[in-house]
């Protein structure tokens, strides 16, 4: 939620029409894989999956609202504090203290 509202601030503030036009912006960075050496890969963004055109694919989506009008994927790619793919999240709460893994019967 914070990149997205940092990545789109520019455009709320009308100093341009979408988030790619910002030169001072990490969304081409995120969201396109434009090199940036002044940019440290944020964990959360990490998390959004495994395959890089996957990741920028889903930030584009999260950050752009390019699916179904808007946030229609929210709850797939969202967990309590983490967002990401489910085997992401699961490992971030776990180490949070914030969830346990069910163990298998027997």
């Amino acid at each position: 939620a914070t990149m997205r509202y940092i990545d789109l601030n520019p455009v709320r503030a009308g100093m341009v029409d979408g988030a790619h036009k910002y030169a001072w912006s990490s969304y081409r960075h995120y969201a396109f894989g434009e090199k940036d050496e002044l940019l440290d890969e944020a964990p959360e963004y990490l998390g959004l999956s495994k395959n890089d055109a996957l990741r920028r694919k889903h930030y584009r989506e999260l950050v752009t609202g390019l699916v179904n009008g808007g946030l229609a994927r929210m709850g797939e790619l969202t967990g309590w504090y983490y967002i990401g793919e489910r085997w992401w999240v699961e490992e971030k709460m776990v180490a949070g203290g914030f969830w346990r893994r069910r163990r298998a019967p027997g």
